[in-house]
């Protein structure tokens, strides 16, 4: 069980749906909340794909995320290349940053909403603790969570490696596809901060203290069908 008590859990739950609820379009669905659950009391529930953060068994869970994702009754092969660029930089950030044993990928299309929703979350050592891990811009995030976030978002790497801090965790690219190409929504909730972007506002916020997620989760929705002007190559760095 990841270690965070019910209480805590309750309190994140309740958090994330309170914001989720100020966009109509970013509630999440009773099935993703039963994943978040799920992942919580480290349950290999149906809703969940569930794997090894190793690289065999992280391609082995992508081919079966995708095929989870082709085999329901909406066509989403307009974002196709969207969603597996995502899933494999989201998963690709887990094995290298997270610390976690495992990870855990929640994936429907949405019939009602007529969107891919996406849940990717590890219980690693989050996003402040991969800054900390690396010493690597710890000036700017002193003792925060959310100063870790905004840093990621806008493409600070850990990395020590030439142009680096152009790819980032690969979150900054994502979010601009996501949400500024295809009019989707992204979420990043790890420690005690959540950030929150959609076409309309970007928010970053300092949660409760009770709320401290030992890891980091992803939560995407994306619209089944890409805007007629949308490039996936204009979003590749």
């Amino acid at each position: 069980m990841i270690e965070n008590s019910e209480i805590q859990l309750s309190a994140i739950l309740s958090e994330a749906l309170s914001l989720f609820a100020a966009d109509d379009r970013c509630q999440p669905t009773n099935d993703m909340v039963d994943a978040l659950c799920a992942i919580y009391n480290h349950d290999s529930s149906k809703l969940l794909t569930t794997f090894c953060l190793d690289e065999s068994s992280s391609l082995s869970a992508m081919h079966e995320i995708e095929a989870k994702l082709d085999g329901q009754s909406i066509n989403i092969q307009s974002i196709r290349m969207s969603t597996s660029y995502l899933l494999d930089e989201i998963i690709c950030n887990m094995q290298q940053h997270s610390q976690a044993k495992e990870g855990y990928v929640y994936a429907k299309v949405n019939e009602e909403t007529q969107t891919v929703d996406l849940l990717m979350a590890d219980a690693g050592i989050g996003i402040y603790g991969s800054y900390v891990n690396a010493q690597k811009h710890t000036d700017l995030i002193g003792n925060s969570d959310a100063e870790a976030i905004n840093i990621a978002k806008d493409g600070y790497s850990t990395k020590n490696l030439p142009n680096a801090e152009n790819r980032g965790y690969g979150i900054s690219s994502n979010i601009k596809m996501v949400v500024e190409g295809l009019g989707g929504q992204f979420c990043i909730f790890s420690g005690s901060a959540l950030f929150l972007a959609t076409p309309e506002s970007k928010k970053i916020l300092s949660l409760p203290d009770i709320i401290d997620w030992k890891g980091t989760m992803v939560i995407v929705r994306i619209p089944c069908e890409k805007p007629s002007d949308f490039n996936f190559y204009d979003y590749i760095v």
